[in-house]
């Protein structure tokens, strides 16, 4: 008689520790990648405060005209820069997740790749300020800002040493010095009374010092870089890079629709969109984006050794992402009102319904990013780059077509039942976020089609019952404390717990949640 012997189940299924049993060296995984993930929350958690804090400080000195010149200057710049990294540094840290010694060589070559393609971006800037006819501040402001994205770009690069390397505490270091001395300088220009254009050059400064803090920190922990290039890498990563790069052009949303409103509807109403997109974009590059960031080596190593311990990582993932983005989606919907009148001021009353409209993007953009990383991690760069084309130019046409139509009608919609509480004005700029949530619910379906072909299965989760009810809930309470007029400090902390105590309830966690979250408590104790 025969006796087949199974391999250990920790063979069959290296990182079930993630999802209940044992291992000593699984755990020691999940540790690094939580102090990983701690390390980039926190940083960006800071640059997140600081962010806001300049944000408000600029939105209220400048006033929307100006602040809308300058946000307009900073997207079409983004816009042009994005192509000058053609997501090089995304294939290159996929690439040395497991080859972290060739690290180096891909720093050097993309650092010179870079510096050639940013020449480029200077030229098409050129063409594009006088093509499009703009006036001389936003001419003038367009050029600095450039100046800022390109060493920005430039310092990005360093980055491919400390993700390979799983060293992400390093860059945490090195962003928070930045943003902390920029934040310095503009609370020097406010007391100076600047204006925005000499604001903008400090912008500039503190990019260069982020640039030589960087290129200082990877010499010193690393390799000192050198800007030397390797023909056939430099070949492989633009081929390769070229589809990434090209998603997150078309990624830009916010950049896009900008640009747009300045040119359909003016300057204002640009830097209204602005103030409401601002918390928006903070909280997408603080929790998301950090936290894929962190996690991306893992997933890239999983796809080739273990796809069933992969789906089940991105199915938990995706569940505390939902849960998430629910308790954001409440706080700018019922609170939108106060937020932006705390922090802006009477003069950004039109930001209000698109803060609200955005905050239900939010649960969308969570899971995208998601299946974005997913994308990358299993190669499929060109069809991923396609999908986000497409959603691009179903949000350029419809920001296009919605600000028309708003613009166009006698009187204000309001949905919701009244212009207060849950209530939405429809108003020519809140155009911009209607387009977005149509954008990302046509790239959410088309991208979880693709990935369940590619896994056999959704990595998506679909129990929603549990966070849904829980939100319910709390928005009700929120609501009630509105009404009765509770300070809204008070309110933000008190939801956050009837949600979370709600969620424990309902059954939203299991026992290898709370594995996970003592893992990640101890990793930010060490």
């Amino acid at each position: 008689c025969l006796r087949i012997r199974r391999p250990p189940r920790s063979t069959l299924f290296p990182y079930t520790t993630v999802f209940g049993s044992g291992g000593a060296g699984i755990m020691s995984e999940v540790r690094r990648v939580a102090g990983n993930i701690i390390a980039l929350v926190t940083g960006k958690g800071i640059r997140l405060l600081v962010s806001l804090v300049l944000g408000v400080l600029l939105a209220r000195y400048l006033g929307d005209l100006h602040y809308g010149n300058w946000t307009v200057a900073r997207s079409l710049c983004a816009l042009l820069t994005i192509l000058t990294g053609l997501g090089m540094s995304k294939i290159a840290i996929r690439e040395c997740s497991s080859r972290p010694d060739e690290a180096g060589r891909y720093l050097n070559t993309i650092l010179v790749l870079r510096i050639i393609f940013s020449l480029v971006s200077i030229l098409v800037a050129l063409l594009l300020v006088y093509g499009l006819g703009y006036r001389a501040e936003i001419a003038y402001l367009v050029f600095v800002a450039l100046g800022i994205y390109i060493l920005s770009s430039l310092g990005e690069v360093f980055v491919i040493q400390f993700r390979s390397h799983e060293k992400m505490g390093y860059e945490a270091v090195v962003n928070i010095s930045k943003d902390i001395f920029l934040m310095l300088l503009v609370l020097l220009a406010i007391y100076l009374q600047w204006g925005v254009l000499r604001i903008a050059f400090l912008y500039l400064g503190a990019t260069v010092f982020y640039l030589v803090i960087s290129w200082i920190m990877v010499a010193k922990k690393f390799s000192s870089p050198r800007l030397s290039l390797d023909p056939p890498l430099a070949r492989h990563l633009v081929l390769a890079g070229i589809p990434i790069g090209l998603a997150v052009f078309f990624n830009s949303f916010h950049d896009v629709t900008r640009i747009i409103v300045e040119k359909t509807i003016g300057a204002s109403a640009a830097g209204n969109y602005s103030v409401a997109a601002l918390p928006y974009m903070a909280l997408e590059s603080t929790v998301v984006i950090s936290l894929m960031g962190a996690i991306f080596p893992l997933l890239s190593r999983l796809h080739l050794s273990d796809r069933l311990g992969l789906i089940g990582l991105y199915r938990r993932m995706s569940r505390y992402l939902f849960m998430l983005s629910l308790l954001v989606a409440l706080y700018c919907l019922f609170l939108g009102d106060e937020l932006i009148l705390i922090l802006y001021g009477k003069d950004y009353l039109n930001a209000i319904p698109v803060l609200k409209i955005l905050g239900l993007g939010v649960v969308l953009m969570f899971q995208n990013y998601l299946l974005f990383n997913a994308m990358v991690a299993c190669g499929k760069e060109k069809i991923f780059a396609l999908v986000l084309g497409l959603g691009a130019l179903i949000n350029g046409l419809g920001v296009i077509l919605f600000t028309g139509i708003l613009s166009r009608l006698d009187q204000t919609i309001v949905i919701g039942g009244s212009a207060s509480g849950v209530g939405i004005r429809l108003i020519p700029v809140t155009g911009g976020p209607i387009a977005l949530i149509m954008a990302q619910i046509f790239i959410l379906v088309v991208l979880s089609i693709i990935l369940r072909r590619e896994y056999k299965r959704g990595i998506i989760f679909s129990r929603f019952y549990g966070p849904v009810v829980a939100a319910v809930l709390t928005g009700g309470l929120i609501r009630w404390e509105g009404v009765i007029s509770i300070p809204i400090g008070a309110i933000l902390i008190s939801s956050a717990v009837v949600y979370g105590l709600l969620l424990v309830v309902l059954r939203s966690f299991d026992r290898t949640d709370l594995d996970i979250f003592k893992t990640l408590i101890s990793a930010n104790q060490k």
